[in-house]
């Protein structure tokens, strides 16, 4: 959803109701923040950030979308 969505993010209630799974936008909310705090950790780089109330791809992401595992700890 992330990936798909304008440079001005999405709400998380937009990509809950997309979910469909009885997903809850606090809970989109917490596994974005878990993502960003594992590769922060792992890397120094985060998925996604917020923009207003809307989450959106960090340039990171969005560059590295279509590399492997390889290719970004060579970049990073």
């Amino acid at each position: 959803m992330l990936r798909a969505s304008p440079s001005s993010g999405v709400l998380p209630r937009d990509i809950a109701r997309e979910v469909q799974c009885g997903v809850t936008p606090w809970q989109v909310t917490l596994r974005i923040r878990r993502m960003n705090k594992r590769l922060d950790k792992q890397i120094g780089q985060k998925v996604a950030e917020k923009r207003g109330l809307h989450w959106a791809l960090t340039n990171f992401a969005e560059a590295t979308s279509e590399l492997t595992k390889e290719e970004i700890s060579i970049k990073s």
